[in-house]
């Protein structure tokens, strides 16, 4: 499984049991249990719109990426190159 994709599941089950979590508690009428609720709602709703905007510039930059490695294959391989070369080198002198 993809790591976007464990993400996206691991999000949908904590939302789930979040969401669960509120069901169960909606009986309380206690202002701080009702207060917690509804943070707990916004945080599922703020993290829902931050894996979805993550994931939308995951995509455009992947798009992006792939724009660039056809319409300059040497380039791509160069860069590719060095960056390997790079990590290479840096790996080689820390032992």
């Amino acid at each position: 499984m993809k790591k976007h994709t464990r993400a996206s599941v691991h999000h949908e089950r904590v939302s789930e049991h979040a969401r669960a979590l509120i069901a169960a508690t909606s009986h309380i009428a206690d202002s701080k249990v009702a207060e917690a609720r509804e943070k707990l709602s916004e945080m599922v709703e703020s993290a829902k719109d931050a894996i979805e905007y993550v994931e939308e510039k995951a995509v455009e930059t992947a798009k992006q990426t792939d724009h660039f490695i056809r319409e300059k294959p040497y380039q791509a391989v160069g860069i590719a190159v060095g960056i390997g070369a790079l990590i290479g080198f840096c790996i080689a002198r820390r032992k």
